[in-house]
């Protein structure tokens, strides 16, 4: 179906088998700073994100694979936007920025929030 996760959070709790988070997932798509705060590793998680869920194109997960598999390279596209930065991510030395329509990033264009407590 559209929903497993949620399908498979009620058969634990129907089941009574105990759940945990995992620092590094999340559940939903993320506004851009905290998409950019879950590719910083820090003290309590020093590796980066295990998973991102709610992708749904194909232009989304070759920009994470490309994000996270292209260590130490940098994108040379020239952006016709003012604002690259709503376009671009860092992930340790690797600089990657959006080519496609901006509504179709790893992150969500229209979610502005800022706080990112509820997200690991």
């Amino acid at each position: 179906g559209k929903w497993p996760t949620l399908g498979l959070t009620e058969m634990f709790k129907q089941f009574d088998i105990q759940q945990s988070s995992f620092s590094g997932t999340y559940p939903w798509r993320l506004s851009k700073a905290c998409f950019d705060g879950s590719l910083q590793n820090d003290d309590d998680r020093p590796y980066g994100p295990l998973m991102y869920n709610n992708l749904t194109s194909q232009d989304q997960m070759t920009f994470l694979h490309e994000l996270f598999v292209s260590a130490g390279t940098q994108s040379t596209t020239v952006f016709p936007y003012p604002d690259q930065d709503s376009r671009c991510v860092t992930f340790e030395s690797t600089y990657k920025c959006m080519e496609g329509a901006v509504w179709d990033t790893p992150w969500d264009p229209r979610n502005i929030t800022q706080d990112c407590n509820l997200m690991d």
